[in-house]
């Protein structure tokens, strides 16, 4: 509450932080553009207390440098905390010849993959193509494999990549201040579950660095371009563009680099549930050109503090929002144009 340096949490949740690990809470202000005040906070644990009523008292080793607000005090508005630190490190070099570490499964269909407890931290290199912290490219069917409970930190070019590749689960997992499309699900990717992550403080990528075709100098906590996929539970805060962008496009783009004339608008969407989006500097949720016959269902969405809408829904047809709650966005909770057969309820 307020300026604090101590935060209780469920010990369930924290049962495994320990003395020295790096710690974030998510910022409860709308987004800040001025580099001397943060997005959110970062902090060391300094010492820890088991209350002995289900919670735990963490000390940190200096004062937050925003208001926390509590659950107690607001549980729509509360910060979310997060553990940033993990056991196992994969760290790229710094230096401008070195400009980050990438991780890529390439050609891999069929075989399941598990990264877990992983912290990726300067990873990526920015303007360079499939060099992202990590990256699944192009391996069809993936059917049992997991991204899990990973930590992205100061990347360079993206936190997770998904292209041509499907069947994929990306769950628990945390990135904060990470450059470009944070969760990224691309071209020719389909009945991915992206659920229970949490992106902070995403910010853009230089104009000059941008790859061709893509728009990561305009970062999104979470950016989808194929469908279905399926949006669980995540929380995206502080994006520097949106916090959630569904833009599909009129064809696909395939792995040699050519166009297939496949509209990606005529995919149906997908799951799209219980998913927040907080103090991001746009909008915190855009959808674009679903021309599906089949509904799109929003349901219990949030959108807080966001600087334009809430959300915003562009040239597209048969959407329902239902069990939504939208609160102090800037300009407008929900703004729509150009679409038709919509549902608030």
């Amino acid at each position: 509450q307020g300026y604090t340096d101590e935060l209780v949490v469920d010990t369930d949740d924290a049962s495994c932080w320990g003395v020295g690990a790096d710690i974030h809470a998510t910022t409860a202000s709308f987004y800040s553009s001025i580099s001397k005040k943060n997005n959110g906070f970062e902090s060391q644990i300094a010492s820890t207390v088991d209350n002995g009523d289900g919670t735990m008292s963490i000390l940190l080793d200096k004062v937050a440098t925003l208001p926390v607000i509590s659950e107690e005090e607001n549980s729509d508005y509360a910060v979310d905390i997060a553990l940033l630190s993990r056991n196992v490190v994969v760290k790229g070099e710094s230096g401008e010849d070195k400009k980050g570490g990438y991780m890529q499964i390439l050609h891999t269909s069929m075989i399941a993959q598990t990264i877990h407890g992983v912290e990726f931290r300067n990873m990526g290199r920015a303007s360079e193509i499939d060099k992202f912290p990590l990256q699944l490219l192009y391996s069809g069917n993936m059917e049992g494999t997991l991204i899990d409970r990973n930590s992205f930190r100061e990347s360079n070019q993206r936190c997770i990549s998904v292209e041509g590749s499907s069947n994929v689960t990306i769950s628990h997992n945390t990135a904060y201040k990470n450059k470009g499309h944070c969760i990224y699900i691309g071209f020719e990717s389909a009945s991915n579950l992206i659920a229970n992550n949490l992106v902070s403080d995403t910010i853009d990528l230089s104009y000059s660095d941008r790859l061709s075709g893509d728009s990561d100098y305009d970062a999104c906590a979470f950016m989808n371009r194929y469908n279905p996929n399926h949006y669980v539970n995540n929380i995206a805060v502080a994006a520097e563009r949106h916090g959630f962008y569904f833009k599909n496009e009129r064809d696909t783009r395939l792995e040699d680099e050519t166009e297939s004339s496949d509209s990606v608008r005529k995919l149906p969407l997908g799951t799209f549930s219980n998913n927040i989006a907080k103090s991001n500097k746009y909008s915190g949720m855009e959808f674009q050109y679903h021309e599906s016959d089949e509904l799109v269902l929003l349901s219990n969405i949030k959108a807080i503090k966001n600087r334009y809408e809430g959300l915003y829904i562009y040239s597209s047809r048969n959407v329902t929002i239902h069990g939504a709650l939208f609160a102090d966005n800037t300009q407008r909770s929900v703004r729509v144009r150009w679409t038709d057969y919509l549902k608030i309820q």
